[in-house]
């Protein structure tokens, strides 16, 4: 083979690598060096977006947008105290330690609809966070959206199971407690949490959802 045959060849290899890792979500410049994509092929088994950069910003603390589809659990305060931190989609995630998102002041939205279990303060002290969907939890444990103060609207199962309010200070400081905003429920649901125990509390917040919410 010829040394121009040779080097294009090695081109169209190049041009086809770099195309799968793209694929596979992980970027890739005009000015990456074809031995640089060792270390983009790395970054593919590891399931990070980019190299390092969410590694590199949970490290200094600087992040402000996080997620992650292949874990499915958050260990306690395991993502806790971002300043930062603004967006958490959690795909795969079934379980959330205690303060796992906690005191995280800048959070706004958050993406776990497969979540089934929440430790105690789970959400505490995120002061921006406003909505929020619970599709798939058994209940909501003590001070989990504790000083959530612009919480308005949370999302419950459209299920016909009844989720489980450990304590009245679940949402203690939140809008919700402070006799705004609304809990969004099946409509079959609604007068069993309007009495069901700590949910009395907030009966007068519930809303009938007609359909998928």
């Amino acid at each position: 083979m010829a040394t121009a045959d040779k080097l294009q060849y090695l081109n169209e290899t190049k041009q086809q690598i770099k195309a799968a890792i793209i694929a596979k979500g992980v970027s890739v410049s005009n000015t990456d060096t074809f031995r640089s994509y060792a270390n983009k092929i790395a970054a593919i088994e590891t399931g990070s977006t980019t190299i390092d950069s969410q590694e590199d910003a949970l490290l200094t603390g600087e992040i402000t947008t996080y997620t992650n589809n292949r874990i499915t659990k958050v260990r306690n305060q395991g993502l806790a105290n971002f300043e930062n931190l603004e967006s958490v989609e959690l795909g795969n995630v079934t379980e959330i330690g205690e303060e796992g998102l906690a005191y995280n002041p800048n959070l706004y939205d958050v993406q776990i609809r497969n979540a089934k279990t929440l430790g105690m303060s789970c959400f505490r002290d995120c002061y921006s966070l406003s909505e929020i969907y619970l599709d798939g939890v058994d209940a909501i444990p003590a001070q989990c959206f504790y000083d959530c103060e612009s919480l308005m609207t949370i999302h419950l199962p459209s299920s016909t199971k009844l989720v489980t309010l450990a304590s009245v200070d679940a949402l203690a400081g939140t809008a919700i407690a402070n006799g705004e905003g609304s809990i969004y429920v099946s409509m079959h649901m609604i007068d069993q949490y309007k009495t069901a125990a700590n949910w009395s509390e907030y009966a007068d917040r519930f809303v009938a959802a007609y359909g998928p919410f």
